[in-house]
């Protein structure tokens, strides 16, 4: 069976690509997961008992209950695509997932994240630039592969067109700091980003040597910012997009807007933000109401 699954994950890889519309790297986490299920095999015919096995498997190896959580859904997602053209096979596919507790976004300050988008400008060789991808960050709380999969065409005076998740479209307003930031990085130093191979590149950040920006190189600028600030905090592209969301709803923005803006399909998914509200408001009580 093993083999089997092995044998199918071309066609997979194409389902992801073309009926789900993922992203590479998605792509590349489904069959992986999907690789290691097949190693797991050892049975010609797979059954609940296997699938239960498997995550018994992972347990055992240490992995977290969310990454064992992740693995079974990709195999469950395989399955499902198995099971167009074997029905039995998607039968069998009845997956029990651990219990994943709940933890709370990561989310900075206002006063943290402003001495973040100061500090950024000071540790940049492309000051503009840093600062623009910083203010859209946190402007529109947008995932680190949408800020880099931007085009000069998504930008729509105040608005700005975001591609999000299984190539799902929404309209955002930006910010007047983040208009501010990317009309002087687009006026001053994309077009000394440029060079004679990418002239007619549409990304609107570009890398030193003029290509479209990588993930990790968000991600170090973050962390030269975050340093230079004198903040202990881990803090990632996805930190930006928590405390968009968290001081949205601090501010007193409706849920609703707030699934909205981040492109959340489901407004579950929402309102894990509002737990860090409640939090937040149970310390203020505690510190200022005489009867705490």
């Amino acid at each position: 069976m093993g083999a089997m699954i092995q044998d199918e994950l071309d066609g997979f890889r194409h389902y992801l690509r073309i009926d789900r519309g993922l992203s590479r790297n998605s792509i590349m986490s489904y069959i992986s997961d999907c690789q290691q299920f097949a190693v797991f095999l050892n049975t010609k015919e797979v059954t609940t008992q296997d699938l239960s096995g498997f995550s018994e498997y992972l347990f055992h190896r240490g992995y977290k209950a969310s990454s064992i959580a992740r693995k079974l859904s990709s195999v469950k997602l395989l399955f499902r695509y198995l099971g167009k053209r074997n029905p039995k096979l998607k039968q069998n596919a009845v997956i029990i997932k651990p219990k994943i507790p709940k933890r709370l976004p990561k989310s900075l300050s206002v006063d943290d994240m402003l001495s973040v988008l100061k500090e950024a400008a000071r540790v940049s060789k492309w000051p503009r630039r840093d600062i623009a991808i910083l203010e859209l960050l946190y402007s529109c709380g947008l995932r680190v592969s949408e800020v880099i999969g931007l085009n000069l065409e998504d930008l729509r005076k105040a608005t700005l067109h975001v591609t999000g998740k299984g190539k799902k479209d929404r309209l955002l307003p930006i910010g007047r700091s983040a208009q501010s930031a990317v009309h002087r990085y687009t006026r001053d130093e994309r077009h000394r980003l440029l060079n004679a191979k990418h002239l007619e590149t549409p990304a609107l950040f570009l890398s030193s040597r003029g290509n479209r920006l990588s993930r990790q190189l968000v991600y170090t600028l973050i962390q030269k910012a975050v340093q230079k600030a004198g903040i202990s905090k881990q803090v990632s592209p996805h930190t930006f997009r928590h405390s968009f969301a968290t001081h949205l709803l601090d501010g007193g923005a409706d849920l609703r807007s707030v699934q909205a803006l981040l492109g959340h399909e489901s407004i579950a998914t929402t309102q894990i933000y509002t737990h860090i509200a409640k939090k937040e408001l149970k310390s203020t009580y505690d510190t200022y109401h005489p009867r705490a």
